[in-house]
């Protein structure tokens, strides 16, 4: 509880550094977006694609999203704090082969982790089923929309409920992530922290540093 109180605090404090510029946040095409809540189940504010190679990050929002001011959130009225790191690394062995990936992510949500690694013609299609697959073509459409180049990952959290879910590109599969796990190197890590809030519909997002206060004005909290 203590621990949970000083991260409430922290984000409070870290508000004080949201980016200011965020209103140009490019908005999704409302077809995006009904088929992200369509497939997840969930009601969305906002996104954030994470380029796999690069880290590089953009924001995007929901048509019926507002961008916020950050001085006038309560710590008190935090609802659910997610916390996710992405550490990209290569060289992972691959089990039972002699080979090994040249890119894969280990994505932790909440403290539990999962691997994935880039898939290329020699390799099976997955073994794990546990990550649902973004549908190709909705991928396709991410790619086109964003400057991220490929991506493997895409995470999902409620403006409501603050729940999140885990989607990865099908050109990615899921492996064992059993420690510890050899590698060559270790690229790029991107941590990320979404902070719901309580009967607002409003949602604090920072990921590698960048910050937005996001709400969505249709629905009721």
């Amino acid at each position: 509880m203590y621990a949970y109180k000083l991260i409430k605090i922290t984000l409070l404090i870290s508000l004080v550094f949201v980016l200011m510029g965020c209103g140009g946040i490019a908005k999704l095409p409302p077809e995006v977006s009904n088929e992200l809540e369509k497939i997840s189940g969930l009601k969305i504010a906002a996104l954030v694609l994470v380029g796999s190679k690069t880290g590089k990050t953009e924001y995007f929002k929901h048509a019926d999203t507002v961008v916020e001011r950050a001085d006038i959130l309560s710590a008190s009225a935090i609802k659910k704090i997610t916390s996710t790191s992405v550490v990209r690394v290569k060289g992972v062995k691959r089990e039972y082969i002699d080979e090994n990936y040249q890119l894969c992510n280990y994505i932790t949500i909440d403290g539990e982790t999962e691997l994935i690694c880039k898939n290329t013609e020699r390799q099976e299609p997955d073994q794990y089923q546990g990550i649902p697959n973004l549908p190709p073509k909705l991928t396709a459409r991410l790619k086109e929309i964003s400057n991220v180049g490929d991506f493997s990952y895409l995470t999902l959290t409620d403006i409501i409920t603050g729940e999140t879910k885990l989607f990865k590109n099908t050109d990615y599969e899921q492996v064992t992530s059993k420690f510890p796990q050899a590698i060559s190197a270790i690229k790029i890590s991107t941590p990320a922290t979404i902070a719901t809030f309580r009967s607002s519909c409003k949602q604090w997002i920072t990921v590698a540093g960048e910050s937005v206060v996001v709400r969505r004005k249709d629905i009721n909290c």
